[in-house]
């Protein structure tokens, strides 16, 4: 992940990308979850999932990674990563 995040370019997304890179380097723990929809429709395996997200962001401090997306503090977009 870190080598992913070192590929983004552009001066306009240094102080995320610093913020990123210090925070992967620093972490001691990481939760993954891989997202299944189970024949749902992707808005409606979102809502499923998102008191997830929601009770991690209230109870601990972090970023989130969405694949093919980026890097959120919050439901802020602070690095996009492709």
């Amino acid at each position: 992940m870190i080598e992913a995040v070192e590929l983004v370019k552009g001066w306009f997304v240094k102080k995320s990308k610093e913020r990123v890179l210090a925070f992967l380097k620093q972490v001691k723990v990481r939760i993954v979850v891989q997202v299944l929809d189970g024949g749902r429709e992707i808005e409606e395996t979102f809502q499923k999932i998102d008191p997830i997200w929601e009770w991690l962001m209230e109870n601990y401090k972090g970023l989130l990674y969405a694949d093919g997306e980026g890097f959120y503090e919050g439901k802020k977009l602070i690095l996009k990563v492709s």
